[in-house]
């Protein structure tokens, strides 16, 4: 075990207890599990795997090992612009602007796929909180031409003022793009959390045969 799993699997164990988990949520991680492993044998051994489908957001293309978590219907990255550790961003892999324009099933799978990643971002950061973000139309805020929700975990007091998150999610936009029109990071990789420490996380939980998080029957869906 690497000293980055180490890491995760003492931060999962720290709050296991506390965070349940819905069927369908077990369900959409089991599933996103399955595929994720169908290209470990294609990864260098020392590596992480991850989707080899191209995703784009507004446009631009998204480096493969920005994504931690995909669907057929969406996906999540982490932010290039993190207002905190774990910023991400799910988003529809169809690119529209508004919530209607999706199909229920892409409703489904948008939500659905939210309610994973902040599951996932939680276990991952250590923490239990997490400020969720969608904002429709330019009067809310809205200032890219595509549909997202930005999750970002959340501690006690790691904002002077909580509501301050809002200004700095809005500063955190428009996500920079290098000169072939593909989104870059501005942080240096080896002062943030990285995508592929979240796919680690996901992986460990099939291999290691870790069972499925107790939850209150009602929750069940």
């Amino acid at each position: 075990m690497t000293a980055c799993s180490t890491a995760l699997a003492a931060c999962s164990a720290a709050n296991g207890a506390a965070l349940a988990c819905s069927s369908s949520l077990w369900r959409l991680l089991g599933t996103a599990t399955c595929e994720l492993r169908k290209h470990a044998s294609s990864s260098s051994p020392s590596s992480v795997p991850f989707w080899p489908e191209p995703v784009s957001f507004c446009g631009a293309s998204v480096p493969a090992d920005r994504v931690f978590f995909c669907t057929s219907r969406s996906f999540a990255m982490l932010a290039p612009r993190p207002v905190l550790p774990g910023h991400a961003i799910v988003t529809p892999r169809r690119e529209v602007k508004a919530l209607y324009e999706l199909s229920p099933e892409e409703v489904d799978d948008l939500f659905l796929a939210t309610q994973v990643v902040s599951y996932i971002l939680n276990r991952v950061t250590g923490t239990d909180s997490c400020t969720m973000l969608l904002q429709q139309g330019e009067a809310a805020g809205q200032c890219l031409p595509q549909l997202y929700v930005h999750l970002v975990p959340r501690r006690k007091d790691d904002l002077s003022n909580n509501d301050d998150i809002y200004p700095l999610l809005e500063k955190s936009l428009p996500f920079p793009l290098d000169e072939e029109g593909a989104l870059h990071e501005d942080e240096p990789k080896s002062k943030s959390l990285q995508a592929a420490d979240f796919r680690e996380w996901i992986l460990q939980m099939a291999a290691d045969k870790q069972p499925l998080p107790s939850r209150p029957a009602e929750v069940s869906i």
